[in-house]
């Protein structure tokens, strides 16, 4: 994920890119990515407004890497490069790698559909904003965009056929198995050394990659109990390093418990 820098004019001003240029030099380091990003077409993309797709994470509005492009794996090993200058790390944890979004889909204004199709039809835009919106089957009986980016939202393509599938619908849990598979080669390549990656999303071949933890838990007997089992599970799963908060990340713990 990458940070969206802030900007006087409104987020979705089709003056703002102009706009946040004239101002880069008085941005941050961290702000050149976006730049980079959207000059080398290495994001995803919004079927509502045919630009960047734009999301909210920790640190505010942001964008999301298309691993498809062929600068996306040069623009994450940039930025990781930056960062060891300000941090000399040894390893990497890659958190919020679902993807995680706090705007359903992406952030307002364009959050609903504006389209009356809620399926695409032959010959029509490939990037129908409502393709996604009347789904038979939705795991958990949930929302597909809660949390996360939208399932119409696509990736670099560079033929009419990948402009078809390569969407977040499709594509969605390979994200960050991309994203792993980067890092480890980043930080093969720096150290000379058998990498470290922490993850919290995974996909079957991550444990080549990356090791894992079971991600976010409540401090509570019946977790610790849980997190056995997840373990266990991920050993047969093909990621042999895992572990859990032992003494739960949300609510207070106690002594015991740790």
């Amino acid at each position: 994920m990458i940070r969206r820098p802030p900007r006087s004019t409104p987020l979705y001003s089709s003056a703002a890119s102009d706009v946040y240029k004239r101002q880069v030099s008085t941005q941050s380091t961290w702000d050149k990515y976006y730049i980079l990003g959207e000059k080398n077409n290495a994001f995803i993309k919004s079927a509502k407004t045919k630009s960047v797709l734009i999301g909210k994470v920790w640190p505010g509005p942001a964008v999301f890497i298309s691993w498809y492009s062929p600068y996306a794996k040069t623009l994450w090993k940039l930025g990781l490069q930056d960062l060891y200058k300000q941090v000399a790390f040894d390893g990497i944890w890659l958190d919020m790698n679902e993807i995680a979004n706090f705007c359903y889909g992406e952030c307002p204004p364009h959050t609903q559909a504006q389209v009356l199709s809620l399926r695409r039809r032959l010959g029509a835009d490939p990037h129908d904003p409502a393709e996604f919106d009347n789904l038979p089957y939705r795991p958990g009986n949930c929302d597909p965009t809660q949390k996360t980016v939208s399932m119409t939202g696509y990736h670099y393509s560079e033929n009419d056929f990948q402009d078809r599938v390569r969407k977040e619908y499709n594509t969605h849990s390979l994200w960050n198995l991309y994203e792993s598979m980067v890092t480890h080669e980043f930080l093969a390549e720096t150290f000379k050394q058998r990498p470290y990656v922490l993850t919290r999303s995974n996909f079957p071949g991550s444990g080549l990659y990356t090791t894992k933890w079971l991600g976010d838990n409540y401090s509570r007997w019946e977790f610790l109990r849980y997190s056995i089992v997840g373990i266990f599970n991920y050993q047969l799963f093909g990621m042999a390093f895992t572990g859990s908060d032992m003494c739960g990340f949300m609510e207070s713990t106690n002594e015991e418990l740790c």
